[in-house]
């Protein structure tokens, strides 16, 4: 189905295609996979917003609106489509006639006829047949695509593919090509993948991959789906995955096709009886990866702050705080992103036009320049819509619909946050309090700032003024921040299991760790900051709650990556460093521990030291570790309850918050469940 440009070129190409080997056409067997038999049980459609075979959208998926369809209109959308291939005019003897391309009822149709058209080229083997072909207008690399669609009922093809030639480099997707009504061909659901070259190689070669429906695929409307990623190339049947392949030469943007061509030596002449016949699709909807529109929007600011290099650091900084902010106030994640790597692009416009950079003039030249940007990516028109509104508003905040937005807000904040030591660093703590109050529209944000501006508790510190916070949580937010806390060892673990509901933010600022009853089993909970936040050296410090029942014990505790290998050396291969345990059953008794050496019993060291503290089963605490080149010292509410030099680790490790349940707790078996282990807190502090 791939076209070429010259008469020469087509007609290779339409022997080359018939199918798998032909014509010196090799067909090479890819690693993947294929399914054989019935498709299973498939997902049900709850958004039509999203791909079926991702409801859930793991994949993080965004509208592509360049390749988007409903059909809805009385004629095809002509910014998008092409009513015919302008570049092939069919496969022989059928010729693309763009009369047999209409859009009526919601759907788009592709009809073959036994009929001339006037204009075919009979010297070039066009008569008898005219068929249908329509091409995206613009280029497409990577994404997923679906269409719900009935292939024709005769012996013509219904076709759904990309492709694009260029001097250096030519290649082809079929997501599916179906004789609908070709004996031996109404199940076969036929995939194929070709390289016709590039620049190391010359011969066309395929992969052929066919899933035999339990059906005839003319009876009824299916969604088809093909996920194109940089790894992978994967085709899905009413959400359900068919085949995969590896991507090994598919990475040149190519334009998306639907077609119906006559296949004498594949599907054979259509039966005069058949025809006219049509191959019907319901919608086409495409989508890409929030990732990739985030790169695509980070090289348009940089590009916009060539000459400004300070701008895109200002920019990174803006928008590292805004996710920060929608991770917990909420709010579209990648409007906000959007929003923040485009709220100043206007600036470079404003100095041309205006000679200044002001804020209102930004808000006049940034929104065009930030729309431009967003629909040159194929964003949809309402993200582009409210994030021109964010630019048009993020100095003025002059629009209240606007500004009542959550991803207003994060981006109103986040800009804050970098701009407010230049602004107000010389005011006192209590004037950096009433300014955060009155500037700030976010609980999240409001945190950040007075941890970032005001330190709150540095002076009370245990270790002096000239640690400074580096890293925090104040759980401000609706759910877990998972670009801080990953869950931790799920699944069985000593005598409970570890789940992730178990891990839950209670609207007031507070983590909440719960273990519970769920059957017969116990469930409970751990959270850790592996991969995502990992350090050596500082006062680490956290304000906690502490459970009630018997049977399960919090902690607070850091760990190496390397778990205490090697064997000998805990500078290098670190230390557990558990800096309280608590246990229900000790009262107001806490325990400090430190492992090193491994786990075994021939090599594991320990050291620790158990402490009463008054009060410390009720209410509110803060527990502390100062950990340094040295030793280690330990705190509770202030106070120094241990110290060590035993075991004192140099590597980066990362901190980790959990509820256990074993016989060093007693049995859990009477206690009353569900019970608590509250963090309002946890900051890492370091010189």
């Amino acid at each position: 189905m791939s076209k070429g440009t010259t008469l020469t070129t087509r007609w290779i190409l339409l022997l080359s295609l018939l199918f798998v080997n032909v014509c010196g056409a090799a067909h090479v067997r890819m690693k993947g996979y294929l399914r054989k038999g019935d498709l299973g049980p498939a997902p049900e459609r709850v958004s039509d917003a999203l791909p079926l075979s991702d409801q859930g959208n793991e994949g993080k998926w965004s509208i592509y609106v360049p390749m988007t369809d409903e059909f809805e209109g009385a004629t095809l959308d002509a910014e998008k489509w092409w009513p015919n291939n302008p570049r092939w005019q069919g496969r022989q003897p059928a010729f693309f006639w763009s009369k047999n391309v209409t859009v009526s009822e919601g759907k788009l149709h592709l009809t073959m006829r036994k009929e001339e058209a006037p204009e075919a080229p009979k010297g070039k083997g066009y008569h008898t047949y005219t068929s249908a072909a329509v091409q995206s207008k613009g280029l497409v690399k990577y994404g997923y695509f679906e269409i719900k669609a009935r292939p024709m009922n005769s012996h013509g093809s219904s076709s759904f593919w990309f492709y694009h030639t260029e001097p250096e480099i030519w290649t082809e997707i079929d997501v599916f090509e179906i004789g609908g009504g070709s004996p031996g061909f109404e199940r076969k659901y036929n995939m194929n993948v070709h390289v016709f070259k590039t620049p190391t190689e010359k011969e066309h070669w395929s992969s052929h991959g066919e899933w035999v429906a339990p059906a005839d695929l003319v009876d009824d409307y299916h969604v088809y789906g093909f996920e194109w990623g940089a790894d992978k190339l994967k085709w899905y049947v009413d959400g359900v995955l068919v085949r995969w392949i590896e991507n090994t030469h598919w990475h040149q943007a190519l334009t998306l096709n639907f077609d119906s061509e006559t296949m004498p030596k594949w599907f054979g002449l259509p039966n005069d009886e058949d025809l006219p016949s049509t191959y019907s699709i319901e919608y086409v909807r495409a989508w890409k990866r929030s990732d990739a529109l985030v790169e695509g929007l980070t090289e348009a600011m940089e590009d916009v702050f060539a000459k400004h290099k300070g701008m895109i650091e200002h920019t990174r900084k803006v928008t590292d705080y805004a996710m920060q902010i929608q991770q917990a106030q909420g709010g579209d994640p990648l409007t906000v992103q959007a929003g923040a790597l485009l709220h100043d692009v206007g600036i470079p416009k404003a100095k041309e036009v205006h000679g200044s950079s002001a804020g209102k003039y930004q808000e006049i030249e940034g929104p065009p320049i930030a729309r431009k940007i967003m629909a040159g990516l194929g964003m949809e028109p309402a993200r582009i819509d409210l994030v021109g509104r964010i630019v048009a508003n993020h100095h003025s905040a002059a629009d209240p619909e606007t500004v009542a937005t959550p991803e207003f807000q994060a981006v109103w904040d986040a800009d804050w946050l970098v701009n407010f030591p230049g602004r107000y660093r010389k005011k006192s703590d209590d004037e950096k309090r009433a300014l955060i109050e009155q500037i700030f529209k976010t609980a999240k944000g409001k945190a950040l700032a007075r941890s970032l501006f005001i330190e709150e508790g540095t002076s009370r510190l245990p270790v002096g003024e000239e640690y400074k916070l580096v890293w925090s949580d104040e759980f401000e937010g609706a759910a877990l921040d998972t670009t801080k806390w990953g869950y931790r060892g799920l699944g069985p673990r000593r005598d409970a299991i570890n789940v992730k509901d178990t891990v839950t933010l209670d609207g007031k600022g507070h983590l909440v760790l719960t273990t519970k009853r769920s059957g017969s089993e116990i469930h409970t909970a751990m959270i850790g900051t592996s991969g995502k936040f990992e350090t050596t050296f500082g006062y680490f410090e956290c304000r906690v709650k502490l459970q009630e029942q018997i049977g399960h014990w919090s902690a607070f505790w850091l760990q190496s990556p390397s778990l205490g290998n090697p064997l000998g050396d805990p500078a290098k291969a670190g230390t557990e460093i558990d800096i309280f345990e608590y246990l229900r059953k000790d009262g107001d008794r806490v325990h400090h521990n430190l492992h090193w050496d491994g786990y075994s019993k021939e090599h594991h060291k320990h050291a620790g030291k158990t402490v009463t503290v008054d009060g410390l089963s009720t209410g509110w605490h803060t527990v502390g570790l100062l950990w340094t080149e040295t030793e280690y010292v330990f705190y509770i509410d202030g106070q120094e309850t241990w110290r060590s030099t035993e075991g004192v680790s140099h590597r980066d490790e990362y901190i980790i918050l959990s509820l256990e349940v074993g016989k060093w707790a007693l049995s859990i078996a009477d206690a009353t469940l569900p019970d608590h282990f509250y963090i309002d807190y946890v900051r890492v502090y370091q010189k």
